[in-house]
């Protein structure tokens, strides 16, 4: 008898159907044979027989589901976690994180390399060599090699031209100029793995949409708010990146009814990152008594309401909220996440969500307030990093399995 019409006659039909099966796998996580037919749309004898191919070249596992009321069990599948791994680099100002996983996110130990106290602004080269190390010793105290990474994301505090693979404003890393960072790694690592390369709040706001305050919502703006004031934009589940990667670079916003001498990085008046950026706040508070970012929050955490940090930070939140209540009546997210600086489990929350409010409402069409939600990140430290590591599974992943079959 001949082949069915599910299977096809030759090797491209059987080919497509393995891959739709493993594609099924990816999104749905774990599916039964029953759910993967329903999936693919292919009956479950084929699909019984494409598992099968696929367990015997390693790429799908199986368990055993609990037993039902009745005592029965199903058999459950999914891609196998340690067919590959992806890893992050992380460029922060003065620090370089380097995080692997595997394809479940999860190391399997501590799958963190870092190293502080380097100035990657003015240290290109030192930079470079440091992520390479950090990079290689991830590998060796793992399972994996070169050859099992789904990919690599390098991430930069910068805004990143990615048409051209280079920091997009140069003057904010004056070390860096005409280089193309992911070229350069690649060229030191002689990895042939797929590289990309992105701005570290965009990569922010693809970890906390995978695992963090964004977690259930398609539509979110996320604020990197620190030593400088970064954004990510997630519209339909998606980052969003513009024409040229530059999409989210909401620090560079004027803040509306502030005038102050234009900045070189982007010759605005009013630049939100000038006035509310840790430099900004810093300066500020020093003309008082020294204070810097960090300890503005960190004074503020023990003030009663109305005391002088939390009235630097009510009022640098209101204007955010002012600067950036023009995109929120945009793009309609049902979520505005703030991180960086700020920690949910110090309560933060409490010390900025009344300014914003303040300032969302003066620039915001009201409707676009109604159903918001303003949240407080849930991976301080590690948002970064994490996104680069889900960011190289949402766009390599599928790739990386075909190239096994």
């Amino acid at each position: 008898m001949g082949a069915s019409l599910e299977e096809g006659s030759g090797a491209r039909p059987r080919q497509r159907n393995l891959q739709e099966v493993l594609f099924a796998l990816v999104e749905g996580r774990q599916l039964t044979q029953q759910q993967l037919a329903h999936e693919t749309g292919l009956s479950r004898a084929t699909v019984a027989r494409i598992v099968s191919r696929l367990m015997e070249r390693g790429l799908i596992e199986s368990e055993r589901s609990q037993e039902t009321s009745s005592g029965a069990q199903t058999e459950i599948f999914s891609i196998r976690r340690r067919v590959g791994a992806a890893l992050s680099i992380n460029f922060g100002r003065s620090h370089i994180r380097v995080v692997l996983r595997d394809l479940e996110a999860d190391s399997g130990g501590d799958g963190v390399v870092e190293k502080t106290g380097i100035n990657v602004p003015e240290r290109a080269l030192e930079s470079l060599d440091a992520a390479v190390q950090m990079a290689w010793q991830a590998l060796d105290e793992s399972p994996f090699s070169p050859s099992d990474l789904v990919g690599v994301c390098v991430g930069f505090p910068a805004p990143i031209d990615r048409s051209h693979g280079r920091i997009a404003v140069q003057s904010s890393m004056s070390a860096w100029v005409g280089m193309k960072p992911a070229e350069e790694l690649r060229s030191r690592l002689l990895w042939d793995v797929p590289m990309l390369l992105e701005n570290d709040a965009d990569l922010g706001s693809v970890a906390e949409l995978e695992w963090g305050a964004g977690r259930g919502h398609a539509n979110m703006v996320y604020v990197k708010w620190g030593a400088g004031v970064g954004g990510g934009i997630i519209v339909n589940g998606r980052l969003v990146r513009g024409g040229e990667g530059l999409a989210g670079e909401i620090g560079h916003l004027p803040v509306p009814g502030v005038t102050t001498p234009a900045r070189e990085i982007c010759r605005l008046s009013g630049c939100l990152e000038s006035i509310v950026g840790g430099g900004g706040l810093g300066e500020s508070a020093a003309a008082v008594d020294g204070r810097t970012f960090s300890n503005i929050i960190r004074y503020a955490r023990g003030e009663d309401p109305g005391g002088p940090n939390r009235t630097i930070l009510h009022e640098a939140a209101e204007m955010l909220g002012r600067a950036i209540g023009p995109v929120i009546s945009t793009l309609n997210p049902e979520v505005l996440i703030i991180g960086g600086a700020f920690r949910r489990s110090e309560g933060d929350y409490n010390l900025i969500a009344n300014g914003l409010r303040e300032g969302l409402q003066a620039t915001s069409l009201p409707a676009a307030l109604e159903a918001l939600r303003l949240d407080i990140g849930m991976l301080p430290g590690r948002s970064a990093a994490l996104g680069g590591i889900a960011l190289v599974l949402r766009e390599n992943l599928r790739q990386f399995l075909i190239s096994r079959l």
